[in-house]
């Protein structure tokens, strides 16, 4: 090798080293602010999260649309938010002893397909359901005596009147009468799915009844996800049973949807007073049997909270901020002869 020629010994730059050092370095002098700024703004959060959007149990309760005439579906949200804005609805809800959750009534209207749910929040868990369905049965019970003041307060003091009132009589026995006559059906129906739901470890989409549309089951997917699970003697009689309850149920449907259709058409030709009431507001009547079979198995309630987004973001903005703060401590002592000259 010459004297000219470069030594192959020569070590590498240790440049990048030295800067990851110094890194290092700096982070650790910086640990007490870093750790001072996560803390406050961890405590912050916390703060705003429980003051802003408290920790909440949601119940979810399957729920019949009462009133529907004239009401259409992309109404019915609509006219159902209105509703809980009413004073004399808030007013009913308080005495009825309804729990508010941040100053608001704890309902949320769902209505996914046709299939509605009511969701209703508390700031405390309920392992029984029963809080849930008596906020949701306050709630239809104000929202028929609205209904009723206002279709009161319009109806002319005619023959007419009792001509009305008698057809509305009339056509809430055959709804009963109805009612009544498919509970057992469905309450099978529900225990079917309690039932596939607990054998394939799946939670059911929480059901309601809409008229027309579906019988507001979830055993057919259930009954998919458990089919791995079952004897074929097992899919034979559930297959079986399942057909049996739904047979039944539209055959109950079809038994009463000529007689109620006439009386519909009976009331509004009489004195348009049914007409009135089913454009006020919509009336939401728990689906106790779908709901209590929800309860039986533990998936009505679920538990909703942002506190844990809003730590990761005090952790994340506390570091930073301590951080700035320590790299601006470092600045002004470094730079304090200069800063003095300046404003002198």
């Amino acid at each position: 090798m010459t004297a000219t020629e470069p030594s192959s010994n020569k070590p590498a730059p240790q440049d990048d080293y030295i800067d990851i050092i110094d890194v290092l370095g700096f982070l650790w002098r910086a640990k007490v602010y870093v750790i001072v700024g996560v803390v406050l703004m961890v405590a912050a959060a916390i703060g705003v999260v429980n003051s802003k959007k408290p920790p909440v149990f949601i119940s979810t309760v399957p729920v019949t649309l009462e009133v529907a005439g004239g009401i259409s579906s992309d109404q019915i949200s609509a006219k159902f938010g209105s509703l809980l804005g009413r004073a004399d609805i808030i007013k009913d809800l308080n005495a009825a002893g309804v729990g508010f959750v941040g100053g608001k009534a704890p309902f949320r209207l769902v209505n996914t397909l046709g299939v509605m749910t009511l969701e209703v929040s508390s700031l405390s868990t309920d392992s029984s359901g029963e809080r849930a369905l008596k906020a949701v049965q306050a709630l239809t019970a104000a929202a028929e005596k609205l209904n009723k003041t206002q279709t009161d307060a319009s109806a002319d003091v005619t023959a007419s009147k009792k001509s009305t009132s008698d057809l509305e009589e009339k056509f809430r026995q055959v709804v009963a009468a109805q009612v009544a006559e498919e509970a057992p059906f469905r309450a099978k129906l529900f225990a079917l799915e309690a039932r596939l739901a607990q054998k394939s470890g799946r939670n059911p989409t929480p059901a309601t009844f809409v008229k027309g549309t579906s019988t507001g089951d979830d055993v057919m997917r259930l009954f998919g996800a458990a089919e791995s699970k079952l004897t074929d003697l097992e899919k034979t009689e559930i297959i079986q049973e399942y057909a049996d309850l739904v047979g039944s149920i539209k055959a109950i449907e079809a038994k009463y949807e000529e007689p109620l259709l006439q009386l519909a058409k009976a009331m509004e030709a009489s004195s348009g007073l049914l007409s009135d009431v089913v454009r006020g507001y919509p009336v939401l009547v728990a689906n106790e049997g779908a709901y209590r079979a929800s309860v039986a198995i533990g998936v009505h309630e679920r538990y909703e909270s942002k506190r844990a987004l809003f730590v990761v973001l005090g952790v994340l903005l506390g570091g930073l901020l301590g951080l700035m703060t320590y790299g601006l401590v470092i600045f002004m002592r470094q730079n304090s002869a200069r800063l003095r000259q300046i404003f002198k």
